[in-house]
């Protein structure tokens, strides 16, 4: 009944989107957030848990409840239309958090129970928008950075191969077989020691090795890996043009609610002229 009634009735329908979007209600939402993720961490230290352990409980409590009704007043908001609700990637991402959070979990599955919670910090993408945006953008880059990442995996098994080759007798220890081989060049990728694993094999093969390893740095560090930072930045740039447009979209929604709750004001106001009129002939 309630559902009916708030279906038709534009001016509630716009009054919730407009607390749904309002500055408040999102510091609000983002707070109980940051505070659910403190209770969980709060949850980790045993003197902390046996002396406040019942209000740590509450608070989850009301937090779990502000976010059952968030979720009632966006589905809501929805007007005629609730299961549009759904097609929001992160509508359903929300729902599916808080779902699994009601989820009935023995307390006695600690480990299973604070798991669940720690899945709510994840809500903090939701409420921050750059944030989410960035996701966006990293999401939408994963179908690139797969080549990327498959020529980075064509690069290291090159140079890998290379180098059980060469320099098996000289640094077994790195380029013994294609294993440690494999392990060694994602080290001297990272830039992490890389002087000191080069300097065996630099003793045996003072030019060759040199040449090896600044020819894998460079091609795979300031290449590979700038490819990977290009290709995410695309995402990114595809994230914002879609949100610029979803923007766009709600504010059309907003201006057809609007269009409707006027035109309803209209025909009430007729309707008042007309009572005096109707009064006065009976």
């Amino acid at each position: 009944m309630t559902s009916g009634t708030t279906s038709q009735n534009p001016g509630l329908i716009f009054s919730i989107r407009k607390l749904l979007d309002s500055r408040f209600f999102n510091i609000v939402i983002m707070v109980l957030i940051l505070l659910g993720a403190v209770t969980v961490g709060l949850t980790t230290y045993s003197g902390i848990v046996a002396r406040w352990g019942g209000i740590i409980e509450v608070v989850d409590g009301i937090i779990i409840a502000v976010f059952c009704v968030e979720i009632v007043l966006r589905i809501l908001s929805e007007g005629k239309k609730p299961w549009r609700y759904f097609l929001d990637g992160w509508n359903l991402f929300d729902f599916i958090i808080v779902g699994v959070c009601l989820l009935p979990i023995h307390n006695n599955a600690v480990v299973v129970l604070r798991l669940f919670r720690l899945l709510r910090v994840l809500r903090i993408f939701r409420a921050l928008p750059k944030l989410r945006m960035i996701v966006r953008g990293i999401v939408k880059s994963m179908s690139s950075v797969g080549y990327v990442a498959a020529l980075l995996a064509v690069h290291f098994y090159i140079f890998a191969v290379i180098g059980v080759s060469v320099f098996a007798k000289a640094d077994p220890a790195h380029f013994g077989h294609l294993g440690p081989a494999f392990l060694t060049l994602f080290q001297v990728i990272t830039l992490e020691n890389w002087p000191d694993v080069m300097a065996p094999v630099k003793a045996v093969h003072p030019l060759g090795g040199v040449l090896f390893f600044v020819a894998f740095i460079i091609s795979g560090t300031m290449v590979v890996m700038n490819l990977f930072v290009g290709v995410i930045v695309g995402g990114m740039s595809e994230a914002i043009q879609e949100a610029r447009e979803e923007t766009g979209k709600d504010a059309e929604n907003n201006d057809e609610l609007m269009a409707s709750i006027r035109v309803m004001e209209k025909e009430l106001a007729r309707f008042k002229e007309c009572l005096p009129c109707r009064e006065h002939k009976q």
